[in-house]
C-alpha cells in the first residue's frame, strides 16, 4: 500500500482511518484520513458511515491498534474492512 493508493481510495469514497495517536496524526497525516482512537472506534465510526458495508481501511504505527480495530469492526458486522497494519505516513 502506498500513500497514492490511499489517496485514490479516499477520492473513491473509502473511509481511511489513521489509528495513530493524536500527536503523530497532527504532526503528519494524509489529507482526507480520519484519526480515531481504536478504543472508541465503534462509537466514532458512526459519525462517518451509517452502513456496515462501507469500504474501510485501517492503519497505525505498529499494526497492533489497527488489528484490534479490525477485529472489533468485523465482530460487530462491518463487512468491507481492510487492515493494512503498520504504515509510515
Amino acid at each position: 500500500m502506498t500513500v497514492d493508493i490511499l489517496k485514490a481510495r479516499i477520492a473513491n469514497g473509502d473511509l481511511v482511518i489513521d489509528l495513530r495517536d493524536k500527536e503523530a496524526y497532527e504532526s503528519k497525516h494524509i489529507a482526507g484520513t480520519v484519526n480515531m482512537k481504536y478504543e472508541n472506534i465503534l462509537s466514532s465510526i458512526k459519525k462517518y458511515t451509517t452502513t456496515k458495508n462501507k469500504k474501510i481501511v485501517l492503519f497505525c504505527a505498529s499494526g497492533i491498534r489497527s488489528k484490534i480495530a479490525y477485529n472489533l469492526l468485523t465482530s460487530f458486522g462491518y463487512t468491507n474492512v481492510m487492515d493494512i497494519g503498520k504504515f509510515n505516513v
